[in-house]
């Protein structure tokens, strides 16, 4: 087995992860954690890139409908690790951001901690998790809707408007960690 195939078998098992559960009150957000069964976004993908163009524009309007939410959060502002490695999808399809203080999820953070995971998902001037920020955090999100636009097969094929649309909310957030 090849170490791309390995990969693939690591983010495409079921398994159970401690996930961020928002709650929105207001104009903040409180953050409590859940148990969920599902598969890691990257593995989701992969497995089944033939997807109805509506569920994958729903799926990528919940992710950043999360982190917005997150973002509206008192203590911790940021998620820090914006990537398709760092969300599950349940089996009713909902995403959910791993809750990434959780025990856990060690052995997650540890392969999102590879040079090769943060090189496709950091800007070259952020070489590392060391600190989050809005900023890094939508970056991250321009590059998961790239990853999944890339990966997936939608059906009906996007339209011509579609893919603009998208390559200017991909250059937005990708710009945007540059303070462009």
């Amino acid at each position: 087995m090849t170490h791309r195939e390995k990969e693939v078998v690591y983010v495409a098992e079921k398994e159970g992860y401690d996930v961020l559960r928002l709650i929105e009150h207001g104009r903040t957000c409180y953050i409590s954690s859940e148990y969920v069964e599902g598969q890691i976004l990257a593995g989701w993908i992969r497995l089944c890139p033939d997807v109805e163009k509506e569920r994958l524009f729903s799926l990528m309007r919940e992710i950043a409908g999360q982190l917005n939410m997150i973002h509206k959060c008192r203590n911790k502002p940021y998620y820090q690790y914006v990537n398709p490695y760092s969300i599950v999808v349940t089996d009713e399809g909902k995403p959910y951001f791993l809750d990434m203080d959780a025990g856990s999820n060690e052995k997650r953070m540890g392969f999102m901690l590879r040079r090769i995971v943060r090189e496709c998902f950091l800007p070259q001037e952020e070489a590392y998790y060391q600190k989050g920020s809005g900023k890094l955090d939508f970056y991250g999100l321009g590059k998961t809707f790239q990853y999944l636009l890339a990966a997936a097969a939608p059906d009906p094929s996007l339209t011509l408007r579609e893919e603009r649309r998208f390559l200017k909310i991909i250059s937005k957030c990708l710009n945007y960690q540059s303070g462009s």
